[in-house]
């Protein structure tokens, strides 16, 4: 998933990084100001979607499938490869349908304000010629007057859901937010005052609504239609929990045999994502972040089977004062945190014991940038300039990172995970 607007800072899905765009000091999450600490807040929120939700958990599933596929395009070269890494659409292990899928899915990611929502038409997305899939995905067309008075149209989609469901509980507990654009960040709010009006006046039974639909593989198709049958029976939920209720005794079709709970299905894919990102690491060396990994997820879906109305209990009003803040982050710990002076640190979950170094999927995400985006520069530049690390830098961190993968002594993050896959000896065309 791409990232989004990082004026105030930034959660990295599927890599664990998490930026605040200050320069006061991230030492203790305690001491954060109450603007630092509601931008944290709501990048927390997806750090939560990213573990705890199908939609983020099936994301970092392909993910790893996109790396394990250019891998296999990188060490069948004979030493140079071009950039970006496409792949096709019937690759194997569905690693081009699955991005496909995602980027239908995930939507659009303009940032204009919505004066008035003025229709929505519903499209079917053919699936790639010889798919194994047939029917189409629906994807939702929002038509809009902007606040200059001009009709536009965006895709409503998962980022839109992501996005507004952390704008929402960011609004709901802090008085020193940062107004967003409505597109994406208060886009659901929006199309829900404009389908049923009454359902949206609980702003909790559309933060509810958000939460639910992640956890399917077209979100906004299951956020239109729940709208949609509220709105055909004239009833308003009594209260959100109603929805998480009916969500969890629902039965949702995974295949033409068979049908499955929410909780089933979440499982089935908490338990591939940590083989996947275990996937990762194939060395003993790595075993303290591979046990961090299991922790985190099944800690996050542990909470899932036993706390169902976790996300609405956390539109509590306050931030400061907020105990089931603090009790995720004691349950879960942090993404790694990382600030404009190149300060970084995380969270420990409480009972988690081993020491670890998540930075490593900050270094991975450098690879990935590289084979998706044709971005070069190693971004760990500083963190690798800090006074803690044993990393010397020089110009190949902007010029050519994969070449420190040669490096017989002080082997920094990006290349140990280029020698680790076997990738030296190869380097894209640039």
């Amino acid at each position: 998933m791409p990232r989004q607007n990082t004026n105030l800072g930034f959660y990295l899905p599927s890599f664990f990084r998490l930026h605040l765009s200050t320069d006061n000091p991230i030492s203790d999450l305690n001491k954060l100001i109450e603007k630092d600490l509601s931008i944290f807040f709501h990048e927390y929120i997806h750090f939560i979607q990213d573990i705890s939700t199908y939609y983020g958990l099936n994301n970092i599933h392909a993910t790893v499938e996109y790396f394990k596929y250019a891998n296999m395009v990188v060490r069948g070269t004979e030493g140079y490869f071009k950039i970006p890494i496409e792949p096709d659409a019937n690759a194997e292990n569905n690693v081009g349908l699955n991005k496909y899928i995602n980027n239908i899915t995930y939507g659009d990611t303009v940032y204009k304000n919505i004066k008035k929502v003025l229709r929505y038409n519903t499209l079917n997305m053919n699936f790639p010629p010889n798919s194994i899939l047939s029917e189409g995905i629906d994807v939702f067309d929002i038509e809009y007057l902007s606040n200059e008075n001009v009709i536009c149209e965006f895709q409503f989609g998962a980022c839109c859901i992501m996005e507004s469901m952390a704008n929402i509980l960011e609004r709901f507990n802090s008085k020193n937010f940062v107004p967003s654009p409505d597109i994406p960040y208060n886009s659901a709010e929006k199309l829900a005052n404009f389908i049923y009006p009454d359902f949206a006046n609980n702003i909790l039974n559309i933060l509810a609504l958000c939460d639910m639909s992640l956890n399917l593989s077209n979100p906004s198709k299951y956020f239109i239609r729940t709208l949609e049958k509220w709105k055909a029976k004239s009833e308003i939920p009594s209260n959100p929990k109603i929805l998480y209720d009916e969500f969890y005794n629902g039965r949702f079709k995974q295949n033409e045999k068979k049908e499955t709970n929410f909780i089933e299905n979440l499982e089935a894919h908490a338990e591939l994502a940590i083989s996947q990102l275990k996937s990762y690491f194939n060395d003993p060396y790595f075993d303290s972040i591979k046990s961090w990994i299991s922790f985190i997820i099944k800690g996050a879906l542990d909470l899932r089977k036993n706390n169902r109305y976790f996300i609405i209990d956390l539109a509590t009003g306050t931030l400061k004062e907020n105990y089931l803040l603090f009790g995720l982050i004691n349950k879960l710990g942090t993404p790694l945190i990382t600030n404009n002076r190149n300060d970084y640190r995380y969270v420990k979950p409480t009972e988690y014991k081993h020491e670890v170094d998540i930075a490593y999927f900050w270094a991975i995400s450098q690879i990935h940038k590289l084979f998706s985006y044709s971005e070069i520069k190693c971004d760990l530049f500083s963190f690798c300039n800090h006074e803690l690390s044993n990393v010397e830098t020089d110009d190949r961190c902007d010029k050519s990172p994969w070449r420190r993968g040669m490096d017989e002594k002080g082997l920094c993050p990006y290349g140990l995970f280029w020698r680790h896959w076997g990738l030296n000896g190869h380097a894209p065309q640039t």
